[in-house]
């Protein structure tokens, strides 16, 4: 919870610090295969925020997750993610559903999800490391959540990575 309370507090830095351009945050468990930067300036185009499709469905609706996303700086989404900390500093809930619960503050989307890739998207059940994994060909990044334990999310890194290369 500390680290998401930090986490939270470094989106309103950013956007403090880059007031009228964008920036791209990602969690540490994140892998690249192809240059994404690019792809992820026109999915974004003029929303707020366009983030990963992290699939779990959230009050009726596919959860945007919280660990990958690209993000306009403006005085919405800095209003944005400074009420995504308040809420989850006095409701002690993660980020993941504090940026759910706040995203009618912002013209938002989702990233494609061939290009910005979670197991989530093709299994929608937690990897245990007990199962293959048919993943996209050719995807940009890959987000090992959807696992438990640093042990299976490394393996999950390397069995994407070995299926990219």
């Amino acid at each position: 919870f500390e680290t998401m309370l930090i986490k939270a507090e470094y989106h309103i830095q950013s956007c403090l610090e880059n007031m009228g351009k964008k920036f791209i945050y990602m969690d540490c468990d994140i892998q690249f295969f192809k240059p994404f930067v690019e792809k992820m300036l026109q999915e974004l185009d003029d929303y707020d925020i366009a983030c990963q499709n992290d699939v779990f469905p959230f009050h009726d609706r596919t959860t945007y997750c919280a660990g990958l996303f690209i993000c306009n700086a403006n005085e919405k989404t800095l209003k944005f993610f400074t009420n995504l900390y308040s809420s989850m500093k006095h409701h002690k809930y993660n980020d993941q559903i504090a940026l759910n619960d706040n995203l009618y503050l912002l013209r938002h989307k989702m990233l494609s999800d061939n290009n910005f890739y979670t197991i989530s998207q093709t299994t929608n059940v937690i990897w245990d490391n007990k199962y293959d994994i048919t993943i996209p060909k050719d995807i940009l990044v890959h987000h090992a959540n959807w696992t438990h334990g640093i042990e299976n999310k490394i393996k999950l890194l390397d069995l994407v990575k070995g299926k990219q290369l």
